[in-house]
């Protein structure tokens, strides 16, 4: 398997993540409102999904896409891919995905859960965390 990495932390960089927090940060995805605003965020650039389908090169295979939100990368890549899986622990997040642009292609899957415990269907050619990393154990 190749990997590889549009960003790559130094190894000595260390995250920290305020544990304290994370019950009140997670409860203000279940808003209905904030799912909606979610898509007034700034696009990725068309050039992202330019460089995601160029690492996965001809075979093209199953994306994972962690932390999907409303699932921007997901949707963008789907018509692209042999099938997405997009998780994401906020129903509400979800709920408007599903309503969006490609929200209800057949071969993008929507997955309710943590990233780091919800049941995953691997093999999978690329992971993708686009504005979700920090969130995640």
């Amino acid at each position: 398997m190749r990997w590889n990495w549009i960003f790559c932390p130094s190894k000595n960089m260390e995250i920290t993540r305020p544990r304290q927090y994370w019950d009140d940060y997670a409860s203000r995805f279940k808003h209905r409102s904030l799912a909606e605003t979610y898509e007034l965020r700034p696009p990725y650039p068309e050039e992202i999904y330019q460089i995601l389908l160029n690492l996965l090169g001809e075979s093209r295979g199953k994306v994972l896409d962690v932390g999907c939100g409303t699932g921007k990368i997901a949707r963008a890549l789907v018509n692209h891919v042999d099938g997405v899986d997009a998780v994401d622990f906020s129903q509400e997040m979800i709920r408007v995905g599903k309503l969006l642009v490609n929200g209800d292609h057949p071969n993008l899957r929507w997955i309710r859960g943590p990233a780091e415990t919800v049941k995953l269907y691997p093999p999978y050619n690329m992971i993708t965390a686009g504005a979700s990393i920090h969130w995640m154990e």
